[in-house]
């Protein structure tokens, strides 16, 4: 005859096993990574929206980190309107606006951006006899902290809106530093009325 305890055992461990099952295969994780949202522009506020009027000082928010000297503009200039500013803090020190993405695995991907020098083209932006800026566009990589220069770009107030593309698919699967910086110097010499300016930037899917 089967002891009664030996059934009620087996009975026990049976329960048991089938809870461990449905807590680590039915139950979906708090930890696990949620799944990537489907979207054509891949970063937040890529255009540099913002629902106020005039200028808009220390422009640091949960989408975009920069420094005291970049401001936001929602006047028109040359046809684009939604402006970021981000004019050089000194002749030695850059300015410069950043931001951390995601780019879901398995796609490809461009970064693009539009910069301008707005020397002479609004009131508070006065110019000098030459008007140029340096901008800097780099992807850093947050795992490795590797840094990639896109471009190194020197912009007169005369080019107007320069808009760039760049292929930054090698970072699918990656969270990565999209930043823009804005140095003084040029051919213009140091402190020629760098007046960085950007319309947009950023990171999209490839259709």
């Amino acid at each position: 005859m089967v002891d009664g305890r030996l059934v009620a055992a087996v009975i026990i461990l049976i329960a048991i096993g089938a809870g461990v099952y449905y807590y680590l295969f039915m139950v979906p994780s708090d930890s696990a990574p949620p799944e990537p949202v489907e979207t054509v522009n891949i970063n937040r506020n890529p255009t540099f929206l913002y629902s106020t009027s005039g200028w808009l000082e220390e422009f640091v928010t949960s989408d975009w980190y920069g420094k005291s000297n970049t401001y936001y503009y929602v006047g028109t200039i040359e046809g684009r309107s939604g402006i970021m500013v981000i004019h050089p803090v000194s002749e030695t020190e850059e300015n410069y606006l950043q931001q951390d993405v995601f780019l879901p695995a398995g796609k490809e991907y461009e970064l693009s951006v539009s910069l301008n020098n707005v020397a002479g083209k609004v009131s508070w932006a006065e110019p000098t006899e030459c008007n140029d800026v340096r901008f800097i566009i780099k992807v850093i990589d947050k795992d490795t902290e590797q840094e990639h220069t896109l471009s190194n770009i020197v912009v007169n107030s005369e080019d107007g809106w320069v808009d760039l593309e760049y292929d930054v698919s090698r970072y699918a699967g990656k969270t990565v530093t999209m930043k823009a910086e804005s140095h003084a110097g040029g051919p213009c010499g140091n402190w020629k009325a760098e007046w960085a300016a950007m319309d947009y930037f950023m990171i999209y899917e490839k259709q």
